[in-house]
C-alpha cells in the first residue's frame, strides 16, 4: 500500500547506502540508478559510515568485498578517505537528492552515533562542536556537488 501511495502521488523513495550495500550487488546497482529517490549514507538510527564499515570488516561481512570490488574501498583507507568515498557513491547515484549526516562528513566513528533504536537511554548525545565544520570541508562539499550535478 505504501509503494502504491508513493507512486500515485509521485513521492520520492528513500535509500540508505548501508542497507543497499547489505542487499548485495543487484540491490546496490538497481538502487543507485533510481531517480525519484533521496539517498542517505546513513540515518540518525544507523551507525556512522566509518563505524558501520569497520564493524563489517571485523565480522568479515560481504559488504567489504563488494565495496572493494566495485569502489576500491579497502580497510587500509583512513577514516576520512573511507567516509568520503561512500559520500561520493551517494552523490554519483542517479538519485535526485542526497542527504549526508554530519558525522559522515566529519568522518567520525561509532562514538558519534546518534541513536540506538529500541534502547531507553544513551541516545541523542552527540553534538557538533564549534570549529568542526571547516572551510576545507565546505569547499570539499561544494566541489563534490558541483562536479556531480
Amino acid at each position: 500500500e505504501v509503494v502504491a501511495l508513493k507512486e500515485q502521488f509521485g513521492l520520492p523513495g528513500m535509500k540508505v547506502l548501508h542497507f543497499i550495500f547489505e542487499g548485495g550487488v543487484k540491490d546496490l546497482f538497481v538502487s543507485l540508478n533510481e531517480k525519484n529517490t533521496v539517498m542517505y549514507t546513513g540515518t540518525h538510527d544507523n551507525d556512522t559510515t566509518v563505524g558501520w564499515y569497520k564493524k563489517a570488516v571485523k565480522t568479515n561481512h560481504p559488504v567489504v568485498r563488494l565495496a572493494e570490488k566495485y569502489f576500491q574501498i579497502t580497510p587500509s583507507l583512513s577514516d576520512e578517505e573511507l567516509s568520503w568515498r561512500f559520500i561520493k557513491i551517494a552523490y554519483q547515484s542517479s538519485c535526485e537528492k542526497v542527504i549526508i549526516p554530519l558525522q559522515d562528513i566529519l568522518a567520525l566513528g561509532t562514538e558519534a552515533r546518534m541513536n540506538y533504536p529500541g534502547t531507553v537511554g544513551g541516545n541523542w548525545r552527540w553534538r557538533l562542536q564549534e570549529g568542526q565544520l571547516t572551510p576545507d570541508i565546505e569547499a570539499k562539499l561544494k566541489r563534490l556537488a558541483k562536479d556531480t550535478y
